[in-house]
């Protein structure tokens, strides 16, 4: 539930808070948030089953005063990797119209890539198994993104870095932050190369946050 405020506080306190203030003051901007990817944007964990992060979110930004209205579009499903999303955003003509009409997407993607390798090699997991599976989020990535801007060529794309969460697990794992801050500096290195595209480097903010508490 902790990662799911943070993702709120982030996307309403920064990222979508610029956002609106590119916006003339006497411009009220209406919000059409489309929001798809694995649990994190499901609302998996969410004790209050308020929707998550977007369900959060929606409420905070209707209470900017440069929004005139809210609307999200929710398009997580739990256990989703990155080429179930790409499936899903093919095949569904619901998912590609809210595409299309969004003025704000959010996406969270690849921690069930990363959990599929953990899964498949239990403890004998080494960092080079993982290279072929970042290599295909890479490429479905990409494909996510082509078809995104098929359908809507304009609107800002705001990706969330993967983090780990299995430290109580798999703490003998020693090389498994390695995985996730490559995995991540690759993501990141995609993103600046697209119009209009944003990192959010969540493993980043969680271990700054967790650091404040210690």
């Amino acid at each position: 539930m902790a990662v799911l405020i943070l993702l709120a506080i982030i996307f309403g306190g920064f990222w979508l808070k610029e956002y609106l203030d590119q916006k003339k003051e006497e411009e009220k901007t209406p919000i059409s948030l489309v929001a798809m990817g694995d649990s994190l944007t499901e609302g998996d964990g969410d004790e209050k089953k308020a929707g998550g992060y977007v369900g959060i979110l929606d409420k905070s930004l209707a209470k900017h005063k440069e929004v005139r209205s809210v609307k999200t579009s929710n398009y997580g499903v739990s256990g989703n990797r990155s080429d179930q999303l790409l499936k899903r955003l093919k095949t569904e003509p619901d998912f590609q119209k809210a595409v299309q009409q969004a003025n704000v997407i959010t996406m969270t993607i690849g921690g069930n890539d990363v959990m599929k390798v953990l899964q498949s090699k239990l403890l004998d997991v080494k960092v080079s198994d993982f290279t072929k599976a970042e290599e295909n989020f890479q490429k479905n990535l990409t494909e996510v993104f082509s078809l995104i801007r098929e359908n809507n060529p304009n609107a800002p794309i705001f990706l969330v870095g993967v983090y780990n969460p299995y430290t109580t697990y798999f703490s003998q794992i020693k090389q498994f932050d390695e995985v996730i801050t490559n995995w991540n500096s690759n993501s990141q290195a995609f993103i600046k190369q697209q119009k209009n595209a944003y990192f959010v480097p969540i493993a980043q903010l969680i271990e700054n946050r967790d650091k404040k508490k210690s």
